[in-house]
């Protein structure tokens, strides 16, 4: 009996021991990084064409170049280290069913970085599209979310020699510049969260493919003549229907109200002598708050007060410093006027669309929650009349104004 039962033991850790029977290779899976999703019409049906870009993991480890292929429906192109595969399905779960029959890997979705979604496929709501992959054990709620003027393929199809990933290069981007002017980097977490609330509107980066301004030697010969570009935001209604977009200025005066600013940066005329002068700007600390009281009338009445503190990272101007108190309270009123007329931009389209992409009815509920339940049922009837009062106040910091700029002359006269 002693030796039965280590025996027995010694059985039981042995089994424990195939824990890589089901382990797939890396060359054996077709890692996804980017996804974008299009309407189709299928047989009188509505379905959904996908597109996936798909890492090529043996490439990449040898250094081998190459450029995104640029795969049609039903199609794949591309032998560099990322190409493109796009497939049609009633369902997203047969489009990759279809795929399934011509890549000859697992295609693996665990490390996808941002989805992207056509205008048209979400203008009737882009709940369909999520259902697939909140369900799925591969989907995180990390994963970058953008909505693409015109169709979403285009986005990944779009060739670049810096990033010969365009999904990539936005993660980049989202990782790097979120607050930074009109981007505001938005994940499955953020967009769900305000989707649950069914008073707040979800709100997701717009991309686009745009032409280039100026082409490098490379991009000439690869042929390259367009670029994505963020430029702006897409708000949906508390259904998840995209309603339509903030432009750049008014998404700037959004961030500044959600707290979502980093590293602003602006350029303010100021004058000197009747003379137009320019100094441009960054933030280094904003802080927003958002007081509710009740109107006379009854309806909500929200006083915005947003205080900006700025570093001065540049002076276009001829030898004169900022060392004029007078100056530095010029530069500080215009800053702060210049908030207050993008906020006003972005509450005044916030409006127009009756959508709440500021969070004015959650700010209610949690100071009002009393007098809530009164208002909850109407609130995109109400949302439209509200008076919204704004107050911002800008500050530059003491630490740059002691340098001078190149030329600046003395009391004495010299230099």
């Amino acid at each position: 009996m002693k030796r039965i039962i280590p025996a027995f033991i010694l059985l039981i850790l042995s089994a424990l021991l195939y824990g890589c029977w089901d382990r797939r290779e890396i060359n054996d899976l077709g890692l996804i990084v980017g996804v974008a999703y299009d309407q189709a019409e299928l047989a009188g049906k509505t379905g959904v064409e996908l597109t996936l870009q798909v890492a090529n993991p043996a490439v990449m480890a040898t250094g081998q170049g190459g450029t995104i292929g640029a795969g049609g429906t039903g199609g794949t192109t591309g032998a560099g280290p990322f190409w493109t595969i796009s497939e049609t399905g009633v369902t997203i779960r047969e489009a990759i069913s279809k795929m399934n029959y011509r890549v000859p890997k697992h295609l693996f979705f665990g490390h996808a970085r941002v989805y992207v979604f056509g205008e048209k496929a979400v203008r009737g709501g882009i709940t369909p599209f999520l259902d697939r992959w909140t369900r799925s054990p591969e989907s995180r709620d990390n994963i970058f979310l953008a909505v693409s003027k015109g169709d979403a393929s285009r986005i990944l199809e779009q060739k670049s020699p810096v990033f010969q990933s365009t999904a990539l290069a936005l993660n980049n981007i989202f990782l790097d510049k979120d607050g930074w002017q009109a981007i505001m980097a938005v994940n499955m977490a953020d967009f769900e969260y305000r989707l649950s609330t069914g008073i707040t509107s979800p709100l997701a980066p717009v991309v686009e493919v745009i032409p280039q301004a100026s082409l490098t030697a490379e991009e000439i010969k690869a042929g390259i003549s367009t670029t994505v570009a963020i430029t702006g935001l897409a708000a949906f209604d508390p259904d998840g229907r995209l309603v339509d977009y903030l432009d750049e200025r008014e998404s700037m005066g959004l961030l500044w109200v959600i707290n979502r600013a980093r590293n602003r940066e602006m350029t303010i005329p100021h004058f000197v002598e009747g003379k137009e002068e320019s100094i441009s700007l960054r933030q280094v600390n904003a802080k927003s708050k958002i007081a509710v009281s009740i109107g006379d009338d009854g309806l909500p009445v929200f006083e915005i007060e947003t205080h900006a503190i700025f570093d001065v990272l540049e002076q276009f101007c001829i030898q004169r410093g900022l060392s004029d108190v007078s100056i530095i309270k010029n530069i500080e009123e215009m800053a702060g006027s210049q908030m207050i007329n993008e906020i006003e931009a972005a509450v005044k389209k916030s409006q127009q669309l009756n959508t709440d992409v500021f969070g004015f009815g959650e700010e209610f509920r949690r100071q009002y929650h009393r007098e809530w339940p009164q208002y909850k049922d109407h609130w995109r009837e109400i949302y439209p009349e509200l008076n919204v009062i704004i107050e911002c106040e800008a500050h530059v910091r003491d630490r740059e104004l002691s340098i001078e700029p190149p030329g600046s002359r003395t009391e004495g006269g010299g230099q």
